[in-house]
């Protein structure tokens, strides 16, 4: 519910504390914190459409729970699962605020702040910029072109009552 950029400046002093910051495990630690939050908000409304008459007949059938969520429960998640990688994808693939702080100039680059670093005051070769744009959008429209039926049955489950 609160907007990743609010909390910003509490995460970069933990991650300060805790001697993370300008480091790659700190980013990940960030972005761990931020965003589990929403796939555990999909995962959650996604499995509560599922019958649970499903997981009766896999007990009467004699599967214990592990088997139940593996072979059942866990393949009629793949369009959430879909959903989930394409929305966190682009979130993670496309911020620029947040591992421009917390990594800084010296803890390496992402896609985006390096493409923001290769425009200077006196930069005048602007094709190369846009060829990098170009590049660096590239595999998020794969992923997407790749996942696009099960993003669309992951977006649409549950609006119809059956």
């Amino acid at each position: 519910m609160i907007p990743p950029v609010v909390t910003l400046i509490p995460s970069i002093k933990t991650l300060s504390t805790l001697h993370l910051l300008y480091t790659m495990p700190g980013l990940l630690l960030f972005y761990a914190g931020t965003y589990f939050s929403t796939t555990i908000f999909l995962y959650v409304g996604f499995i509560k459409t599922i019958p649970t008459s499903l997981d009766e007949s896999a007990y009467i059938d004699g599967a214990n729970p592990f088997t139940t969520f593996f072979r059942i429960i866990f393949p009629l998640i793949k369009p959430c699962t879909a959903t989930a990688m394409i929305f966190l994808g682009m979130w993670i693939w496309n911020d620029f605020l947040n591992p421009m702080y917390i990594l800084g100039f010296r803890g390496g680059k992402t896609i985006t702040t390096g493409i923001c670093n290769a425009i200077g005051a006196y930069t005048s070769m602007w094709n190369l910029v846009f060829a990098n744009v170009m590049l660096a959008s590239l595999p998020i429209v794969i992923l997407y072109l790749c996942m696009q039926k099960m993003f669309m049955q992951g977006l649409t489950s549950g609006a119809v009552k059956g």
